[in-house]
């Protein structure tokens, strides 16, 4: 068994994530500028959760060479994604602790602790079966967009966009999908399959609670 049945399971959800209006305008430039800030400071809080959770996957790995990889990967996510985020922040004089402050959306809430409630109680490779869909997805998002930010005259979007170019970032999914792939075993497929297919639709209400700028005010 390999990545590909969960690729197939899922082809509807992950191009509905492709599709989506956030992604879309993004790439093209066209998306409201409120809602990009407005994203910023919820991915930037959805990131540093997954940080958590990446040390903890760390921590749980048995295997050197796949804890080595993951100590990359975390690596990436700091130093070059959240690095991404605090410059990006910067550029519209929105600090850190602003950001960390911000009232998170239900959805952003929801997928955190799911994937650390995975790593945690589920095992190692739950864990990694519901850290994977935020990477794949991203990276498809990017494979099937990026012919249009040639025309995009956004910076900004430009900028942001630029973190999933990179062959590194590229590389960085192939690991973890190698990773996912070393775990899977006919028992424990079937949960992996559903864990993976819930990450992946946290990652749709993501996008959709930020394109809406939902608060979750009762």
């Amino acid at each position: 068994m390999d990545f590909s049945s969960f690729k197939k399971q899922n082809r509807g959800v992950t191009q509905k994530i492709i599709d989506h209006p956030f992604m879309k305008e993004l790439y093209q430039g066209q998306l409201d500028f409120s809602i990009f800030k407005f994203f910023l400071k919820q991915d930037y809080n959805y990131l540093d959760q997954s940080m958590a959770n990446m040390g903890i996957l760390i921590s749980k790995a048995e295997d050197i060479n796949i804890r080595r990889k993951l100590i990359r990967v975390i690596y990436s996510e700091s130093e070059v994604e959240f690095e991404n985020y605090i410059k990006l922040l910067s550029s519209l004089k929105i600090s850190p602790k602003e950001a960390g402050e911000v009232k998170l959306t239900r959805a952003n809430i929801a997928y955190s602790n799911y994937l650390i409630s995975q790593s945690v109680k589920g095992g190692f490779a739950r864990g990694i079966a519901a850290l994977l869909p935020c990477y794949y997805s991203y990276l498809e998002v990017y494979k099937h967009h990026k012919s249009e930010l040639k025309y995009n005259n956004n910076h900004l979007y430009l900028e942001w966009a630029s973190a999933y170019k990179e062959k590194s970032f590229e590389e960085l999914v192939s690991d973890l999908i190698e990773i996912l792939e070393k775990n899977i075993t006919e028992e424990n497929y079937q949960i992996l399959l559903k864990t993976y297919s819930d990450s992946l639709k946290f990652e749709y209400e993501f996008l959709t609670d930020v394109y809406y700028k939902k608060r979750w005010d009762i």
